[in-house]
């Protein structure tokens, strides 16, 4: 049996009701007593004996937890239903995502499928949060990205600053034991990389990125 058939097995016993059950209308489930849960149902159905490995096993099935709200954890899976169970057969087991970009890719499939397949509200109000906290997370990698290149702009300029004042003191050491004219220290060599260049990766980001992404990287 895979893991949602075995779920499926348990939820349709009276035998542990008390402890695992459906919400009134059939289309997730939760768990009242995760203690008695983990002693008394996951040694005898499944091979994780933790209730946290049987929530990641939820995970990596594509189940949703709602966080918040008058169903706060329960599960929902779009082919996990009280009233058609063989749906359940359909299911498939996907590797833990390993990236920021997968994990961003799951957060939007999951309230795609959510927004599609069911018209509960209490449901739909978490997946609207994970759009948003899908948001704030990149915001957040824009802001920390931007900090960083400001960051290195300003080294560079430091280090070329310290670099053309060490070479007019060798220049003007030369000049007091009369071997070479010293040019202005305007005059000595350096890049391309000025304030201006700084300023204008600046604004060019600025235009791009969200106020609140624009107070993290000046934060930063």
């Amino acid at each position: 049996m895979t893991f949602p058939s075995r779920l499926m097995a348990i939820l349709s016993s009276d035998e542990y009701s008390h402890i695992i059950g459906w919400l009134p209308h059939g289309k997730g489930f939760i768990i009242f007593q995760k203690k008695q849960f983990e002693a008394e149902v996951l040694p005898r159905y499944f091979k994780q004996s933790k209730f946290t490995s049987f929530t990641r096993k939820l995970n990596r099935w594509g189940y949703y937890r709602v966080p918040r709200g008058n169903e706060m954890g329960a599960y929902y899976h779009k082919l996990f239903t009280r009233d058609n169970p063989r749906l359940c057969f359909r299911m498939s087991c996907d590797k833990p995502p390993t990236t920021e970009e997968d994990m961003l890719k799951a957060v939007a499939t999951t309230v795609n499928s959510l927004q599609q397949d069911s018209s509960n509200t209490v449901v739909q109000s978490p997946a609207t949060n994970f759009q948003t906290q899908g948001t704030a997370l990149n915001d957040a990698v824009a802001a920390r990205e931007l900090a960083l290149r400001r960051q290195t702009l300003l080294l560079r300029m430091e280090q070329e600053r310290s670099l053309r004042m060490g070479l007019y003191l060798q220049l003007l050491k030369s000049k007091r034991s009369g071997s070479v004219s010293p040019p202005s220290i305007q005059q000595l060599p350096i890049s391309s990389l000025s304030t201006s260049l700084l300023l204008g990766d600046r604004q060019s980001n600025d235009r791009q990125l969200s106020p609140t992404t624009l107070r993290r990287a000046e934060a930063a």
